[in-house]
């Protein structure tokens, strides 16, 4: 007889919120490499995050069109990337895009110099679409908000600020590659759309007249900008939610007022001021085990390393003279026991049976066991694996 077993569905993340109507304000700040930071990324990537959106903010060129822009056509004044209907159109470009691509080509290593494309990989390869999404969705989840509509809404952010042109609505579309806002196809006919891109000039004074990034790059991202922008911002990161929370979260009143506080504006005074209050309680609760790192880096909105360096500081802040010699003694001691252990035995077992030694008098953690034997190279070169032979 066959017994079934019943199955649990899993459930589904909560959905994120729509990605916010962008102002100026969200925009400049998203010019900034520190904005596109994470542990993931390195500082070239920051970068080209800043020209993925100066180019979609200011030309409306997206991800898939800057990525196929060659060195030569940039240089050249050449770029054409495709519009509506398979249009082919000549993007203006503003001084904050020029000066971005030209601070990220300056932080590329000399071998990833010597390609055609002008946005290009680590390796030095044409840059895959999924690659901009991802960042993009990774900013917009540390934001609160669905980060895969991101660049429609850098489009539209784009078409607003040229929808305050009245009179000069065949340069308006052809800045956009499409007709934007209430003109169609009878009150604007795409011929011309043509005739209009013709007059450089003129695309180029709209776009300097309309656009609020228009001006020199100091300008534009200067301090007094960003200041600004920073007190006119509509969206803040947000706090993420471990996958599983600590029973004491519910109950400890500590961990339920600092489970619904708001993160909004100055979050670093907002952190250094909880911080001083409530982290030696939180501390006291992780010492018996009633709350994780990453509970207290949920509550206090950081990261968990940051927690795990908080908890290093603060055991190396309450040791007592004793504990430092004790210490001390086994970090001679210890690389001279695991080169003389049993054959076959794993650093686990090790571990486990020196731990067990009822004459200990240190709590000897595996961690901090492997940091000792780390530091005194009591584990020896690391083998490299041998290349398989291709056939």
């Amino acid at each position: 007889m066959v017994k079934l077993v019943k199955r649990v569905a899993m459930p589904r993340p909560t959905p994120l919120a729509e990605a916010p109507a962008l102002k100026t304000a969200d925009v400049t700040l998203m010019l900034r490499p520190e904005s596109w930071a994470n542990p993931y990324n390195e500082a070239v990537d920051r970068l080209r995050a800043c020209v993925h959106v100066a180019m979609a903010a200011t030309a409306r060129v997206g991800a898939s069109a800057a990525r196929a822009i060659t060195v030569d056509a940039w240089r050249a004044g050449e770029v054409e990337v495709l519009g509506a209907s398979m249009y082919v159109r000549k993007p203006v470009w503003l001084p904050v895009v020029v000066d971005a691509v030209e601070a990220y080509r300056d932080a590329l290593p000399k071998s990833l110099k010597t390609g055609p494309l002008l946005i290009v990989s680590n390796r030095g390869r044409q840059i895959p679409a999924n690659n901009v999404w991802s960042l993009f969705r990774t900013f917009g989840r540390r934001h609160g908000f669905d980060g895969g509509e991101l660049q429609t809404r850098l489009f539209q952010y784009f078409e607003g600020q040229l929808d305050r042109e009245e009179d000069e609505r065949a340069a308006v579309a052809a800045l956009a590659g499409c007709r934007v806002g209430a003109d169609n196809e009878y009150s604007l006919p795409w011929v011309e759309v043509q005739r209009a891109e013709q007059d450089r000039d003129l695309m180029l004074r709209i776009l300097e007249d309309r656009h609020d990034l228009a001006g020199p790059t100091k300008r534009v991202l200067g301090a007094r900008a960003l200041s600004k922008a920073e007190s006119e911002r509509t969206f803040f990161p947000v706090k993420t939610l471990p996958r599983s929370t600590s029973a004491i979260m519910d109950h400890d009143p500590v961990c339920i007022l600092l489970r619904d506080m708001a993160w909004t504006d100055k979050q670093a005074a907002q952190r250094i001021r909880l911080k001083n209050a409530h982290l030696e309680h939180l501390m006291s609760l992780r010492d018996h085990k009633l709350l994780r790192s990453n509970d207290i880096a949920y509550l206090l909105h950081v990261k968990t390393k940051t927690v795990e360096m908080w908890v290093a500081a603060r055991r190396l802040r309450m040791r007592t003279p004793e504990q430092v010699e004790i210490e001390r003694y086994w970090k001679q001691t210890l690389p001279d026991l695991f080169l003389g252990r049993p054959r076959m035995e794993k650093p686990k077992e090790f571990h486990a049976r020196i731990a067990a030694d009822k004459k200990l008098s240190f709590p000897l953690t595996f961690k901090w066991m492997v940091n000792a034997l780390s530091q005194a190279r009591a584990f020896g070169p690391r083998r490299r694996r041998r290349a398989r032979p291709t056939a």
